[in-house]
């Protein structure tokens, strides 16, 4: 999985409220919110980075969580995908 390429779906766009961080698709009438760990993991494959080059950025800025990255950045992966905010490459 670390060779997949996740690829954002361009119709969401982040808004934030009230220090909330939500992806709104206005043609879906639907938002997604976003903690802090999924906000930077979809903002990392807005980059274009595969599922490993995410962990492993995440893992340098975040050494000290190194343990938990790759099981926070899966979780995030899945929850984003299956709300449509992105699809993986080898699905296209």
């Amino acid at each position: 999985m670390d060779d997949t390429l996740p690829v954002v779906n361009a119709e969401y766009t982040i808004e934030k409220f009230d220090g909330e961080i939500l992806l709104y698709a206005e043609s879906q009438t639907q938002a997604v919110y976003l903690n802090d760990e999924a906000h930077a993991v979809w903002s990392l494959c807005k980059e274009g980075l595969t599922v490993g080059q995410i962990i492993e950025y995440l893992e340098q800025v975040y050494p000290d969580q190194k343990e938990q990255i790759r099981g926070d950045v899966t979780t995030a992966l899945e929850t984003l995908h299956k709300n449509g905010v992105i699809e993986f490459a080898d699905e296209e």
